[in-house]
């Protein structure tokens, strides 16, 4: 994690707490967003019941704003993720995690999030692929690299880089872990875990680091994405 890149330490770590997914989503998170400066707009962001461990760094060259339509999460700013009251080009970047999914139109996002941002502003964007449907409040839609790079060109973001988060054995992984999870009773969930978690982990870790192979790379976990806005 990158200095300046707030973390909460009060998360309790267990084995089937959390998915193998979220844990590479907050690392490149961390990675992100440490890096960032001047004002931020975090699309769909929330202060209470934030998922995952990062936190929003607290620096005085930084000014993080979340928008979200949901009052009751306490965002800075109550809009539609689509079509909020920022001015045009007033942010240095822009953040949309787990959100595109959630939301009927899509493009409708990344045309606000291209049109709230300078030039040369990023956009630090994650969606899950193959994971289970889970309403917040809806759950509309996954995309695949390729359409989601072909999404941000369209509404003029260049520089696009998608990365993977999680392939073959990640969602695999994954699905075992959330089955885990669920099972009754206790004993022999914890028992099945005991046994279970070792070897998940160390093929998540086999992942990361051998170059997979076509079959392996065809199965996505989730996407992060970090695109830019240039001068018009």
């Amino acid at each position: 994690m990158l200095p300046g890149c707030e973390s909460r330490s009060d998360v309790k770590r267990v084995p089937l707490s959390t998915s193998y997914r979220r844990r590479r989503l907050d690392r490149d998170l961390a990675e992100a967003c440490g890096s960032l400066h001047g004002l931020v707009i975090d699309l769909g962001g929330e202060w209470e019941s934030r998922p995952g461990s990062v936190r929003p760094p607290q620096r005085a060259d930084l000014l993080w704003l979340c928008l979200n339509p949901d009052s009751a999460v306490a965002p800075d700013i109550v809009a539609d993720v689509a079509a909020g009251p920022c001015c045009d080009a007033c942010a240095d970047a822009v953040v949309c995690t787990e959100v595109l999914e959630h939301v009927l139109e899509p493009e409708k996002v990344l045309a606000e999030a291209y049109r709230v941002l300078g030039p040369g502003g990023r956009l630090i964007l994650s969606m899950p692929f193959m994971a289970r449907v889970h309403d917040d409040p809806r759950d509309h839609q996954r995309y695949t690299a390729t359409k989601l790079s072909a999404l941000l060109i369209k509404v003029g973001f260049r520089k696009v880089a998608v990365h993977s988060q999680g392939l073959y054995y990640s969602v695999l992984a994954d699905m075992l872990r959330g089955g885990l999870a669920r099972l009754r009773p206790a004993a022999v969930r914890w028992a099945l875990a005991l046994c279970a978690v070792p070897v998940m982990d160390w093929l998540v870790r086999h992942e990361e680091r051998a170059a997979p192979s076509a079959f392996v790379a065809s199965h996505v976990a989730g996407h992060f994405v970090v695109a830019h806005r240039t001068d018009r």
